[in-house]
């Protein structure tokens, strides 16, 4: 396990103790998963609300911790070990059905390295439904077959991003990254349009009384 991935997973830990604030101000109890099976399958959490629960994965901009970012990148495929597999996105062997997008994660002090739950000073989550962003995507011609051509023509060129007829998307490879992944980078204003939007805010003070 490399040591990226060690921190990034420990990261992730410490920020769900805030999301599970925010989910339970909008009145969404949670019950969290943590054995490996359900990870696999891109479970993090069942959030339930009015007599209905869901499998959600949540995916949170962990690094960009201060930033306020106007995208998110949706994973269409990556290389694991040089093959090309399925990103989170398509996956069938995925059981997800609502994302949960964390944009704007701020911390006490405008510090930018999270080490204890309580630094959470403000978080922002978009609750999108999975079939339901699929769905909008092969409306606006982004299909499955569309978006694994445009990755296999980026694949094979130099270009590092290839534009789409939606004006809020386009189609980018970071070839920077060991697993080269191809993303369907969206606005975030497009993910507010079909989901549902929650702000966690605390003040020092309350953070300093619960860590107690």
């Amino acid at each position: 396990m490399s040591t990226l991935f060690t921190t990034d997973l420990r990261r992730e830990q410490l920020l769900q103790r805030s999301l599970d604030r925010c989910y339970s101000r909008y009145g969404i109890e949670v019950a969290r998963c943590s054995d490996d099976e359900r990870q696999r399958q891109g479970i993090d959490a069942y959030l339930s609300k009015d007599g209905h629960t869901f499998a959600v994965d949540e995916k949170a901009q962990l690094h960009y911790i201060g930033e306020s970012l106007s995208t998110f990148a949706l994973e269409i495929d990556l290389l694991k070990d040089g093959i090309l597999s399925n990103g989170w996105l398509f996956d069938p062997t995925k059981a997800t059905e609502v994302y949960s997008f964390v944009f704007d994660i701020r911390l006490h002090g405008g510090e930018t390295m999270l080490q204890r739950w309580t630094q959470v000073r403000a978080a922002h989550i978009i609750l999108v439904s999975r079939p339901r962003l699929i769905a909008v995507l092969e409306e606006v011609g982004l299909d499955r077959p569309t978006l694994d051509r445009f990755s296999k023509e980026l694949r094979g060129s130099t270009d590092k991003r290839r534009t789409v007829r939606t004006p809020a998307m386009a189609v980018v490879i970071s070839r920077q990254l060991e697993e080269q992944p191809v993303n369907l980078l969206v606005k975030r204003s497009f993910l507010s349009s079909i989901g549902q939007t929650m702000v966690w805010e605390t003040t020092r003070s309350l953070a300093a009384s619960m860590a107690r």
